[in-house]
């Protein structure tokens, strides 16, 4: 039997109103449907993808989430590789299907061997997680390599060897200044055992320095010993701290010393050495050194110049220089996003053959677009409508609809949280970084509405469950008053932790630690004013006199407006239920402030008379997302996804 299609859900998603939902849909829309075609195995042409026995979405549709979704997004990465078909056609650089398949071929079997030892199951299965079939792989792949071949071959025509390039292989294949260094070194490795994050700078940096003074000292006697007979390989066998060389005597790896990763003064410092002579200690790569120079082979540049020519020459340009050469051709074909990408109109063939983008002077129609776009990651976006159907279709089954208000509401929080919390509560600035990643806020929208109707319907779903509903208000309500239900009243002495905001580029749990370092002083002033309601003293005369928070202070320690018990941590809240009547505790750290509480009084909060309360809190607010992650995962089923022909096409 065919799948009903999902073109409902597309509209839903896409649309500021969300249209009807088709009147039948699961078990009972498969009985009323016509009788199963005798080919129904075939991978059908004209759907891109199906999900289970009853549901399904056409190409048309999928194209056109995909292209409004993603299209703007893809558009420079789509353009970049247009430059340089554009290019490679007008200059007549051509790369074959046969050869994009070796290198294809190569790669997996490469991957296959050395990650999976040749379980071609296993590598499967992490094809599979990663929300992929071979095909979808191989189609991806297959793409990207042909891109990467023209890429360089457009780049190497155009290519020279520069001078720096051919010192850089120089250097590297026969040592700083051509001068190939045969070393032995032995190492004292420098481990500051202190946190750099929890120790005062100064402190730190004042261990670490005396850890390098002991260690240079020490290699100071070895030196010493080696210039007196002693064999240096022998010392660097037994007290080399460095594993690579200790077993080789301190032989350093390679035919020659690589300068890579060392310092300029070290390398300047061997290069002076003559053989048979040992350095000075001398700081480098995680620790303190001294080095014996065995041998030295010299090969001037002139000397092998035409060789390491003809081997660049051979090899081609670098990576970043193939990057360099494709970044450069964009100002010479700029791209420009056209409206029909926006709104594309697929029901028809013109709508397919519409330009979406131009690259340069060359229209690229919705149907090339697309193209490009299911080769990357069709399987990837397929994927992702199947799991907002799973979830849109369970909603309907519940009979959840889901208003526009909702809707708005919850995209606006969304917009307001991602504002505040990554922009510093800057509208613009959040404007600003979305035009930099080429996505309007229309297109931002789309996505917030895809992830809006998701976790409202999943949380629809949750409220719907009586049993998980029940056991999540239990909880909420043990979470603010404990086991047996008690709500505390108490007043308060408070004091204001003397310390600023979170400085620049400073490491959080050094922050923490400095009010916490803060606090201290202000712990000990608590303590003794709580010594002083122990010998009699009234605890609101004192909180008239000593808290620093001025609205409860005024009133003898009382907040106005009756105390914040839900405020306050678990630990806090909990010492205060287990409290007696009358009793002062503490003090209490709570963020930026220290606390004292005199108890006041306790009543019993029955979870019977909090339950509407706690479910009206509940429904006000969003729920967490291990909750409905936890259904989402219950509702999706990725093996339920078919993958049908449409998708490749």
């Amino acid at each position: 039997m065919r799948p009903r299609s999902l073109g409902w859900l597309l509209a839903a998603l896409l649309s500021p109103f969300a249209p009807a939902l088709p009147a039948q849909s699961g078990p009972q829309a498969a009985a009323a449907g016509s009788a199963a075609p005798a080919d129904q195995d075939r991978l059908r042409p004209d759907l891109a993808f199906s999900l289970g026995e009853d549901f399904s979405l056409d190409t048309a549709a999928f194209a056109s989430w995909t292209l409004r979704i993603r299209g703007p997004i893809r558009a420079e990465d789509f353009a970049a590789a247009m430059r340089v078909e554009q290019r490679c056609l007008a200059e007549g650089i051509e790369v074959g299907e046969a050869e994009v398949e070796a290198q294809l071929e190569a790669e997996l079997s490469e991957r296959l061997e050395k990650a999976f030892s040749g379980d071609r199951e296993a590598w499967l299965k992490e094809v599979q997680q990663d929300g992929l079939t071979e095909r979808g792989l191989r189609l991806a792949r297959s793409q990207a390599i042909r891109q990467e071949l023209l890429s360089k071959r457009l780049t190497t025509a155009h290519w020279t060897p520069q001078e720096e390039r051919l010192k850089r292989l120089w250097e590297f294949r026969y040592g700083p200044r051509g001068r190939g260094l045969v070393l032995r070194g032995l190492q004292r490795r420098i481990i500051n055992e202190f946190d750099p994050a929890t120790m005062d700078a100064t402190a730190y940096n004042r261990h670490g320095d005396e850890l390098r003074a002991e260690a240079i000292a020490e290699l100071e006697e070895l030196r010493a010993r080696a210039l007196a007979g002693e064999s240096f390989s022998g010392l660097a066998r037994r007290l080399s701290d460095d594993p690579e060389s200790k077993e080789n005597g301190g032989r350093l790896p390679g035919e020659f010393w690589n300068p890579e990763g060392w310092s300029d003064s070290v390398r300047d410092a061997l290069l002076a050495l003559e053989p048979g002579e040992i350095s000075a200690p001398l700081s480098g790569r995680g620790g303190i050194w001294i080095f014996e120079l065995l041998s030295v082979a010299d090969n001037p540049l002139e000397k092998v110049r035409d060789g390491l020519y003809a081997e660049m020459l051979a090899n081609g340009p670098e990576p970043d220089e193939v990057a360099a050469y494709v970044d450069a051709l964009a100002p010479q074909l700029p791209i420009e996003v056209l409206p029909a990408l926006y709104a594309p109109q697929l029901e028809t063939p013109e709508g397919w053959l519409a330009p979406v983008l131009r690259v340069g002077d060359r229209e690229y129609s919705a149907a090339e677009y697309d193209a490009w776009l299911r080769k990357n990651e069709g399987e990837l976006m397929a994927q992702r409508m199947a799991l907002l159907a799973s979830v849109e279709l369970a909603g309907r089954r519940a009979g959840i609809e889901l208003s526009e208000e909702q809707i708005e509401k919850r995209i606006e929080v969304d917009r307001q949280l991602i504002i505040e919390e990554a922009f510093k509560g800057r509208p613009e600035l959040w404007e600003n970084d979305l035009r930099l990643r080429r996505r309007t806020l229309e297109i931002w929208r789309q996505e917030a509405r895809e992830r809006a109707r998701m976790d409202l319907t999943l949380e629809a779903l949750l409220f719907a469950d009586e049993a998980w509903l029940e056991q999540h208000l239990r909880f909420q309500w043990s979470e603010r008053y404990g086991a047996d239900g008690v709500q505390v009243e108490a007043r308060q002495i408070v004091k204001n932790i003397p310390v600023g905001p979170r400085e620049e580029g400073e490491h959080e749990r050094r922050y923490m630690n400095r009010v916490s370092e803060a606090a201290v002083p202000l712990y000990h002033a608590l303590e003794q004013i709580k010594e002083r309601t122990q010998d009699g003293e009234d605890f609101g005369a004192l909180a008239k006199r000593e808290s620093e928070d001025a609205d409860s202070a005024r009133l003898g320690g009382v907040p106005p407006g009756g105390f914040q018990f839900l405020s306050f941590d678990e630990v806090t809240r909990s010492a205060l239920m287990n409290a007696k009547i009358g009793e002062v505790i503490g003090p209490y750290q709570a963020g930026q402030r220290m606390f004292l509480f005199e108890v006041l009084s306790k009543r019993s909060v029955p979870y019977e008379t909090e339950r509407a309360r706690l479910l009206e809190e509940a429904r006000g607010k969003r729920l967490p997302a291990i909750e409905t992650g936890i259904l989402k995962n219950q509702l999706f089923k990725p093996e339920q996804v078919r993958f049908e022909a449409g998708l490749y096409r």
